[in-house]
């Protein structure tokens, strides 16, 4: 059974997490001295109850074969007039909004109202990839390469006669 992590191990192991897998600047965010956090970060990695932690933490966050196919199906079944009159105070709020890819804003001024922000353009993520995604998980495409070639032998480099008796075969 695994011991009980320290705080100091459980601060290491949320700020590895956090700033993009860097030992060193995590041991200096737990507590290490700067001096020695690049090796304490280092031997910290090395505690297989730290790398049990790191790697529950990461599966929580992971994501499923099937809800990337879900994601995906979701991209591929994007459109466009789901966003009919979409603003800037709803588009946190929309269901659908993980589908936007790009957006752009406009900002236009006025002395009156003060600031408006108005949405110039967006873009949703292309929804013929993610079928060509979906197409390759289910094995409705492959990715094929033939490669055709000729090649000839001659029948003395194929079989040689053994120095004994003379006998291709023996």
């Amino acid at each position: 059974m695994a011991e009980k992590l320290t705080t100091k191990q459980q601060t290491f192991i949320n700020a590895y997490l956090a700033n993009g897998f860097n030992a060193t600047q995590a041991a200096i965010e737990a507590g290490y001295s700067a001096d020695t956090a690049r090796q304490q970060g280092s031997r910290l990695l090395t505690n297989v109850d730290i790398k049990t932690a790191i790697d529950a933490k990461l599966d929580e966050y992971a994501m499923s074969a099937k809800e990337t196919l879900a994601r995906l199906a979701d991209h591929a079944r994007g459109d466009m007039r789901d966003f009919a009159g979409l603003t800037i105070e709803n588009l946190g709020r929309h269901p659908r909004g993980n589908l936007i890819k790009k957006l752009k804003l406009d900002v236009k001024y006025d002395n009156e109202n003060k600031a408006h922000q108005f949405i110039d353009t967006f873009e949703l993520y292309d929804a013929q990839a993610a079928l060509v995604q979906i197409a390759r998980v289910h094995g409705l495409l492959t990715d094929r390469s033939e490669v055709k070639t000729t090649t000839t032998l001659r029948w003395e480099d194929v079989v040689k006669p053994s120095d004994d008796n003379n006998d291709p075969f023996a």
